[in-house]
């Protein structure tokens, strides 16, 4: 029923981990396929390991090249052969019944209905200790609401489940440049996948939020199991790490290309190019660029808001909190110390 797809690069140290998380689900019609990317080191030599001691449910692929991460993905998800995806980081773990909760809630909608779903999470350190739950309030700019819980499918799984329509989804996504899914807990049909194109190898840094604004583009509804099913592990190779240490500019080049290329999905969502630049130059510069210099980090702020200025002069321009964000700059640390009392 599921296939597992897992990309790997030099993650010896956390593979055998995710590995047997996996292998620990209470619910056993499942297939993990890995797309190793030339690693150098003992990534291999674990996979085949596993292929032997799970001869029926596990096939690697090793790369002639290094695709990248963006290609890598792809790459795993070409190996899938069950009717519903998950794609986990060879870092990331599963709690013991997360297959078993998805298969609980997929009984219980409509057949052939295209929908995505994915769950709360729990972020854990290099050493798998807990650090924080995030469930859906917490996620980015409140794009999962109160009002979106279903009162039925809550009543079933025991936990808060949330229901929106893919169209409304997705105009949400535009209006506040945000992804709605946790990439590890997310689970599409392959028929969607492949309907997409897959991630596309179209991204730097951050490829899973455009794939999952062009998944949810093909979707009729969207569901969030408020549970913590899956556990992201947050340390200093991984992707948000390396987004922060390129000083997020790959990010920013990643999100100008999407208001370039996302026409189709400005349709589907009812909105126009205009809608989506304003939301590119509000929550990419204005607002990312700030936070960056209430952290102190006048440098980078400077760098974001100019790559701003390269990008839509004129939106950056009229935005209210131009000037404003000028002035803040201009006073050095004292900007930074205002904001961060203003933030209070």
């Amino acid at each position: 029923m599921f296939s597992i797809c897992i990309p790997n690069y030099n993650y010896e140290k956390y593979l055998g981990e995710t590995l047997d998380t996996i292998f620990a689900q209470t619910d056993k019609e499942f297939e993990v396929v890995l797309a190793d990317n030339q690693s150098t080191d003992s990534s291999v030599a674990i996979m085949e390991d596993y292929a032997k001691r799970y001869p029926n449910q596990v096939r690697f692929k090793i790369n002639a090249t290094n695709l990248g991460f963006a290609g890598n993905l792809d790459q795993a998800g070409s190996l899938a052969e069950q009717p519903y995806m998950i794609m986990l980081s060879s870092d990331d773990t599963m709690a013991p019944t997360a297959l078993a909760r998805y298969r609980q809630l997929i009984e219980k909608l409509p057949e052939g209905e295209k929908f995505i779903i994915t769950s709360a999470k729990q972020v854990i350190d290099g050493e798998s200790q807990l650090l924080e739950t995030v469930l859906a309030k917490d996620m980015a700019r409140k794009l999962w609401r109160p009002e979106d819980t279903d009162a039925s499918l809550t009543d079933t799984m025991g936990v808060p489940v949330y229901k929106v329509a893919a169209k409304e989804m997705l105009r949400r996504c535009i209006q506040h440049m945000a992804n709605p899914y946790n990439f590890l807990c997310t689970l599409y049909p392959k028929s969607l996948y492949a309907g997409v194109g897959g991630y596309g190898a179209s991204r730097m840094i951050n490829p899973d939020k455009w794939f999952h604004w062009r998944l949810t583009g093909a979707a009729e509804y969207v569901y969030f199991v408020d549970e913590p099913l899956f556990q992201y592990r947050w340390h200093a190779a991984n992707q948000s790490a390396q987004q922060a240490n390129s000083g997020h500019l790959k990010f920013l080049a990643d999100e100008y290309r999407t208001t370039i290329e996302a026409g189709p999905l400005l349709k589907t969502a009812e909105m126009d190019d205009v809608a989506l630049r304003k939301s590119f130059v509000q929550w990419d510069i204005i607002r990312h660029g700030l936070g960056e210099l209430s952290k102190g980090y006048w440098l980078k702020s400077w760098r974001i808001l100019h790559m701003g200025l390269g990008m839509y002069p004129k939106w950056v321009i009229r935005n209210r909190a131009f000037f404003p964000y000028l002035i803040l700059l201009g006073l050095g640390p004292v900007g930074s110390a205002l904001l961060r009392i203003a933030k209070k």
